[in-house]
């Protein structure tokens, strides 16, 4: 008989029960063995508890489930028949957990029981647990009649703990999740056995640092500290201590006492400083970061993203906190969690790989390896600033008149154009040697050898200037869009067009975009090849570097391999121009 069927005898007996039946008369009514009785039983509460029913212990009367209802027999032998039907992801869940939770030693056998499983799978899916843990930098010791036991430093089983419920769930199950520790203060299992104290001190102490520092944390990173600080609470209360660990970071100085006094503890200053790491490493609204500005960081983003020109927009802010706080948590083996990572490199191939490129430089720079998780979420932050600056003409004031005429010129402009944006201010003094590309000039006096083109307006900007400043507007960007579309017969032309050094990118099947860090920034080429064997190569020159990122990215993912069919030359400008009217 299966471990499956001896529950459901065992439940049975109890639910046929008028009243607490006790374990000895279970054992006599089924033929188990007290100890088979007792072991099926343990396994049965864990279970049942799960799903809001309760295996009561009454003493001297015996065993009663409570929670009751009509239909509760059928309901619960369904539950038991679903629990068989345990994924193998989910199995692999349950034994990583056992390991990191289990104050004695695992046997296979254990889980051979616990899973109703054979030998040879246990065997294989602990194989795949230990790969598990070595990534998340623990070991296991496993020996013939010794058991499975895991060894590694206190700080890293902590972010394993962390890691384990976060690294699987979507983006409305985090949602879910942090509503359920809102509304009730506690997780339910099998996560309960983490943290089974309430989370009220902990939510206490975050919205203290809130107020203090005049901060909202990001619902993300209020879960994750809501579950990390709960997961160190729960493991100093039975006694684990983190080993000595040095940081220079700046001290927050939160409101520790809160902590202390609602679980009735002292953190010591190495509880203090691991739960300071994660705290700075958290992610803030607005583009707030507790974190320092990193003028370094910031120098390398406006040089790659932005042809040298400092960015003040707080859409870039955003981005530089972004990309800071990310550094840190690498730097501080602090995982990054990114459950749409292949719908996002699915859906935005160009910017992703841009992406790629812009983490290359970081990884050299700071010494560090960005995981894909991470890449992904430079990828939506690039996607967003892409998407700002391609839908506005950027335009830089030089006005040495004064600072007050500089401003009411650049609020007369930003008045008049709708899609205009005035992204500087600048004096004689600091002009550029070399003009940043992608903007348009306008200066109050003429200026002799600027390498660029520009428009002279006068600092009160007449009603007449206004005209003549739109046309110009409007001319600059005829002259300088450029597209031409042409269709190659073979392999040997095509190489004629593609810049030497390039990448070419698959973006879907029978679509290519080709990158080249030797062509201009503002340059793009894309290839399509349609099942009637016929290529056609699209070079785009706008200008504007973002209006071109972001333009090859939407016609990339405009056209589908349905249309591939009735590709031409006609098609393609068709989808240009209606997506450039778009933007």
């Amino acid at each position: 008989m299966g471990k499956r069927d001896r529950k459901e005898k065992i439940l049975n007996v109890i639910l046929e029960a008028s009243h607490p039946i006790k374990i000895e008369d279970i054992a006599e009514k089924t033929g188990y063995s007290l100890s088979t009785v007792r072991r099926e039983l343990r396994s049965l509460e864990e279970f049942l508890f799960a799903h809001g029913i309760e295996v009561k212990h009454i003493p001297y009367k015996g065993v009663h489930i409570t929670n009751l209802e009509k239909d509760s027999h059928l309901y619960i032998m369904s539950l038991l028949s679903q629990n068989e039907q345990i994924t193998n992801k989910e199995r692999h869940k349950l034994m990583i957990l056992d390991l990191l939770l289990s104050t004695e030693k695992i046997t296979l056998e254990n889980w051979e029981e616990k899973f109703n499983m054979s030998h040879p799978t246990i065997v294989k899916d602990f194989q795949l647990v230990k790969k598990w843990m070595i990534n998340h930098k623990l070991n296991i010791i496993a020996k013939p009649h010794y058991g499975i036991r895991l060894i590694g430093e206190e700080k890293y089983i902590r972010q394993a703990i962390l890691d384990l419920i976060l690294e699987s769930l979507s983006e409305e199950e985090k949602g879910k999740l942090l509503n359920e520790v809102l509304l009730n203060y506690r997780v339910n299992l099998p996560w309960i056995d983490i943290f089974n104290d309430s989370f009220f001190g902990i939510i206490k102490f975050l919205n203290e640092i809130e107020n203090v520092w005049d901060v909202k944390f990001t619902d993300d990173s209020f879960l994750h500290l809501l579950l990390i600080i709960g997961i160190s609470i729960s493991r100093l209360k039975k006694g684990y201590r983190l080993e000595d660990f040095y940081t220079n970071y700046y001290d927050l100085n939160p409101p520790f006492d809160i902590l202390e006094s609602f679980y009735d503890l002292n953190l010591d200053d190495r509880e203090k400083r691991f739960i300071n790491l994660y705290l700075l490493s958290s992610e803030l609204e607005s583009g707030k970061s507790f974190l320092k500005e990193d003028k370094d960081l910031r120098s390398i983003l406006e040089k790659e993203i932005f042809n040298s020109y400092s960015f003040k927009s707080n859409i870039f802010k955003v981005f530089l906190s972004h990309i800071q706080t990310a550094i840190f948590k690498i730097k501080n083996n602090i995982n990054i969690y990114n459950n749409m990572l292949e719908k996002i490199k699915k859906n935005y191939p160009i910017i992703y790989y841009i992406s790629c490129e812009l983490s290359k430089t970081l990884e050299k720079r700071f010494d560090i390896k960005i995981p894909e998780e991470e890449k992904g979420y430079i990828t939506l932050y690039l996607l967003r600033l892409f998407e700002k600056m391609a839908k506005k003409k950027k335009i830089i004031v030089i006005c040495p008149s004064g600072v007050l005429t500089a401003n009411l010129l650049a609020e007369k402009i930003k008045k008049i154009f709708e899609d205009v944006e005035v992204v500087k201010i600048t004096s004689i003094r600091d002009l550029p040697r070399n003009p940043s590309k992608g903007f348009i000039y306008v200066s109050t006096i003429p200026l002799s050898n600027f390498g660029s083109p520009y428009f002279q307006i006068s600092p009160l900007f007449s009603k007449d200037e206004e005209e003549k400043f739109k046309n110009y507007i409007y001319n600059f960007y005829k002259e300088n869009v450029y597209v031409e579309i042409m269709e190659v017969k073979d392999e040997n032309e095509i190489l004629q067009y593609i810049p030497k050094d390039s990448t070419i990118i698959a973006i879907k099947e029978k679509l290519y975009w080709i990158y080249s860090k030797e062509e201009p920034k503002e340059e793009k080429f894309i290839l399509f090849c349609n099942p009637n064997n016929k290529s056609y190569y699209m070079y785009i020159h706008l200008f504007d570097y973002f209006k071109t990122i972001w333009l090859s990215q939407k016609i990339a993912t405009s056209i589908s391999l349905r249309n591939l069919n009735r590709i031409s030359e006609d098609y393609l400008l068709k989808l240009l121009y209606s997506l450039e009217r778009g933007i």
